[in-house]
């Protein structure tokens, strides 16, 4: 697992260090707030008893001159039908928790409790978690500002929800405004609204006034399952307040208008710059002589997406043959994930290869890398390696909560489908139980046909891994200080032919197959070749990789009679 540690923290930089326990991750990595250490607790919190898998950490420093994310609750009377509240303290006791990648806190708000008031409430009770993705201060008396502990863009991924357990003490959370610019608008245009998941489109016609459009983006985010909802002024001005909504995740705001000169301006915070400089690292992950069967990044920038694509391709290869895989992480929105487009975006694309991975969880309570960081974990544990892991369950404990998405949030089968099949994504969705689970263990490939398709599956490069794996354990045991006999037929121990090697393939097939790991190997033996032909101190085997093929539909046609 790749992430960001504090300057200072003891662990080697850039070097795979394996660990065993929390506390002694936590030491390396600086403290449980650091993104490593919080990807290595979300990893152990998937398995069963947290064992199952080693792990090893790789410590990055931030991106040089990168900025830190921030995120904003300011406490603030609730609003009443579109129309900011008017009180200045709480109306009657109430609770509030605040979660921040689900890890936060519960606090009393009292009534008569000054806005100002719940805010160091607040403050004194995100503080006390250890685990806290950022750190909190208090600006403007009333408004919690939430750094990211780590500077550069991942932080922009920072889910957060505050929910009041009555809506009676007149108390509300905003996450910011929105001020609309400009106007009259000299032309139609659309406002666009994008909070977590689902997108707002605003049309605005020629002649409308900012005070005009902010009101109509009132109406529409109130009018529908947004993440935020919207008020405005008793005196309506440009000036839209955005509020958290009650056990909804609020994540990735943006705003923007097109059309007429109307401008939109966002303030909820500082969207993190940066992205990490790899080389080093990822120099020391090919000259290091372990392989990784997971791998798990935290960046989904093309630039670097595609270095590491490259370095884990090239270490896949003969004579090298690493047989290691990478699990990326996101949660964009569909339309947003068609945008960036990952799997076709990088260079080398990742379509063009069995070895990646995308998980991809829209309305995510956790942040990505944390979900890609589980599946890294449960793949690595898995002892059987033709596993079909479509529904796998993903898991939290008490230092890795994971949440439900919102059932506004969560993508629509033909969405998945979409994902699936014109992204390249792995979708994370939730099960009929009501869990976290993998929709469909998707890799990045891109099928030519029907012959290749096994290898859009997990399982076929696990399996095809491992048949390279025995295959070398087992020429290194039998073949090892033999002589070869090109045009005789071997008399003694000391020497092979190319029938004795075609031997040991079937055995090691048939081996497969009664392991559940080879489909039909005994049909397959005459298409076996062996021979000298490069050089005579080589013989050239040729075999054929027919790996299981993941079940994932039946199709069930019902006919009356």
């Amino acid at each position: 697992m790749f992430g960001y540690v504090p300057a200072g923290a003891a662990i080697t930089l850039n070097t795979p260090t394996k660990v065993l326990v929390k506390s002694q991750v936590d030491a390396l990595t600086g403290s449980p707030k650091s993104m490593l250490s919080r990807m290595y607790a979300a990893g152990k919190s998937t398995l069963p008893n947290g064992v199952g898998a080693e792990f090893y950490l790789v410590g990055m420093p931030e991106p040089s001159g990168g900025t830190k994310a921030k995120r904003l609750i300011k406490f603030m009377a609730k609003p009443i039908a579109g129309t900011l509240g008017t009180n200045t303290s709480a109306a009657q006791g109430v609770v509030c928790t605040a979660l921040i990648g689900m890890r936060g806190a519960s606090f009393v708000i009292s009534q008569g409790d000054s806005f100002a008031s719940i805010a160091t409430k607040a403050k004194a009770a995100l503080d006390l978690v250890e685990n806290l993705p950022c750190t909190v201060t208090i600006t403007g008396g009333d408004t919690l500002e939430l750094e990211d502990i780590h500077a550069g863009e991942a932080g922009n991924d920072m889910p957060i929800s505050v929910t009041f357990d009555s809506d009676d003490a007149g108390v509300a959370a905003s996450c910011g405004t929105l001020t609309i610019g400009g106007g009259p608008a000299a032309a139609n245009g659309v406002l666009t609204v994008k909070a977590t998941v689902k997108s707002a489109a605003i049309a605005y016609l020629s002649a409308d006034t900012a005070t005009v459009i902010a009101t109509k983006a009132v109406t529409a985010l109130n009018g529908d399952a947004y993440s935020v909802s919207a008020a405005q002024a008793a005196v309506a001005t440009p000036v839209v307040t955005l509020f958290y909504r009650a056990a909804r995740v609020v994540n990735r705001l943006s705003a923007a208008a097109v059309g007429g000169g109307i401008t939109a301006t966002l303030a909820s915070g500082v969207l993190g710059v940066g992205t990490p400089t790899i080389t080093s690292a990822l120099a020391a992950l090919s000259a290091d002589t372990q392989a990784y069967k997971s791998i798990v990044p935290f960046w989904t920038d093309t630039t670097n997406a595609g270095t590491l694509a490259a370095g884990v391709v090239s270490q896949d290869q003969s004579p090298i043959e690493k047989d290691q895989r990478v699990f990326f992480g996101t949660s964009l929105s569909l339309v947003d994930a068609q945008a960036a487009n990952l799997a076709d975006a990088t260079s080398p694309k990742l379509t063009t290869s069995a070895l990646f991975a995308v998980m991809q969880e829209p309305g995510s309570t956790v942040p990505a890398y944390e979900q890609a960081a589980r599946v890294g974990a449960i793949v690595a544990a898995e002892d059987y390696q033709g596993r079909n892991f479509n529904g796998r369950v993903l898991r939290g404990n008490e230092y890795a909560p994971l949440g439900v998405p919102h059932r506004a949030d969560r993508q629509t089968p033909d969405e998945e489908n979409l994902a699936i099949t014109a992204l390249f994504l792995a979708p994370i969705g939730v099960n009929e139980d009501d869990e976290v689970a993998i929709v469909r263990s998707s890799t990045t490939y891109k099928a030519k046909g029907s012959l290749d398709q096994k290898l859009e599956k997990w399982s076929c490069m696990l399996q095809v891994h491992l048949y390279r794996n025995e295959i070398k354990a087992a020429f290194r045991k039998l073949f090892k200080e033999k002589s070869i006999k090109r045009y005789g037929k071997p008399r003694t121990d000391a020497s092979v032919d190319a029938q004795d090697v075609k031997d040991a393939i079937y055995r090691l097939m048939i081996q497969w197959d009664d392991r559940d790991l080879f489909d039909g190997a005994e049909e397959l033996r005459g298409a076996i070749q062996a021979g000298v032909v490069v050089s005579p101190t080589r013989i050239d085997v040729s075999l054929p990789f027919r790996p299981l093929a993941d079940l994932d539909q039946l199709a069930v046609e019902g006919i009356i009679s």
